[in-house]
């Protein structure tokens, strides 16, 4: 439609202006013409997606394999999209910043991620809408989903005997919720990123790497520490050595979700919180998630979930996480300033209530 109005203005002009003002003209209306679909490229128009009688709208979920993600399992694993009407499909993602690129390209609807990619977004623009729409996990050194783990027969025992040393986490040299907390641990223990080594490594591969000696300690995670410990391949640090995230709570994952999409898919946004809150509050009995969920979730399941297979006693021994109903403002700001300290972003964002989107089932943010 662009393309006939620019070639009509150019009839237009034709026989009323001299040949070089013409020339002139058509290559700014080309001008005009180039950078109109270059804005539409960059900004791809959420639409809506259709709810007729007897059709199921498809949302599609990148998510971040972690074992917070279990109340998008349970929502899964029980039915309860489906039971919402809804086909909900899964596509694994290996970092925030990749969920980040999907949901800009309108390559997926929602992201399992997590609270370092919202800020990042909000503050550089890319995209500039996106929200959590639903659950905030936590945790600390009581909660312990995330230890220091080092080789079953390593000499290192305290975060001091690692200076020099090689230790995994998730993202290096990206600014995951882990490597904030890895670098606050370190300086809280009088070592800064440059008296170690940081290698980015996922929680997945990192006990293969303590054994064959890639890496001498790794900031994990769980179910990959318990594995590991119950198969006598690691152990952690002493005593509070082991746990780098904080003692306070600390907000770490999230949904994440485009406003636009949000608001052109009002009816299926608030059936998939709705089969997400379901989700959580069946994950609240926690023998049933210790011993009939989590062992359930994995991809040899129709549900196509790409969670590592757990035995009964294996789940039995894991440490987790708390997953709140949605991140506080206050989790934002705490989020925000680390990425600001340890050079992520240049200032920190001075309002955090609109990265929180709540639904009408309770009120919706500005």
């Amino acid at each position: 439609m662009i393309a006939m109005i620019v070639q009509k203005k150019i009839l237009h002009y034709r026989d009323i202006y001299p040949i070089k003002w013409l020339i002139k003209k058509q290559i700014n209306l080309l001008f005009i013409f180039l950078i109109t679909i270059l804005v539409i490229a960059c900004n791809p128009v959420q639409n809506p997606l259709t709810e007729t009688p007897g059709s199921t709208p498809s949302v599609r979920v990148g998510y971040l394999p972690l074992l917070s993600a279990y109340p998008l399992y349970t929502a899964v694993e029980e039915g309860y999209f489906k039971a919402q009407g809804l086909d909900v499909q899964l596509r694994m993602i290996k970092s925030g910043p990749e969920g980040n690129e999907a949901l800009a390209a309108n390559n997926i609807d929602v992201a399992f991620s997590i609270l370092p990619s919202l800020v990042v977004a909000r503050s550089k623009g890319v995209p500039d809408d996106l929200v959590s729409i639903f659950g905030a996990s936590i945790d600390s050194a009581e909660i312990k989903e995330h230890r220091i783990i080092v080789p079953i027969n390593s000499k290192f025992s305290k975060i001091k005997d690692l200076r020099g040393k090689k230790i995994a986490v998730v993202g290096y040299p990206g600014r995951t919720s882990d490597v904030l907390e890895l670098l606050d641990y370190l300086e809280r223990n009088g070592l800064n990123e440059k008296d170690v080594q940081l290698i980015g490594m996922p929680h997945a591969d990192q006990v293969t790497a303590l054994q064959s000696g890639t890496v001498d300690a790794a900031a994990s995670a769980e179910p990959y520490i318990t594995l590991g410990l119950l198969q006598t391949q690691v152990k952690t640090l002493k005593d509070q050595d082991g746990f780098y995230y904080r003692n306070e709570q600390t907000q770490v994952t999230t949904y994440l979700a485009r406003k636009s999409w949000v608001k052109a898919n009002s009816n299926v946004s608030k059936k998939f919180i709705a089969a997400l809150t379901k989700g959580l509050e069946k994950s609240k009995d926690q023998e049933w998630l210790m011993t009939k969920g989590l062992p359930s979730f994995n991809k040899k399941n129709n549900s196509n979930i790409n969670f590592v297979k757990l035995t009964l006693e294996q789940s039995k021994k894991l440490h987790l996480p708390t997953v709140l109903p949605s991140p506080t403002e206050a989790g934002l700001e705490y989020v925000a300033n680390q990425l600001v300290r340890y050079g992520s972003l240049k200032k920190a964002p001075q309002e955090f209530s609109s990265m929180i989107y709540k639904s009408t089932t309770t009120s919706e943010s500005k």
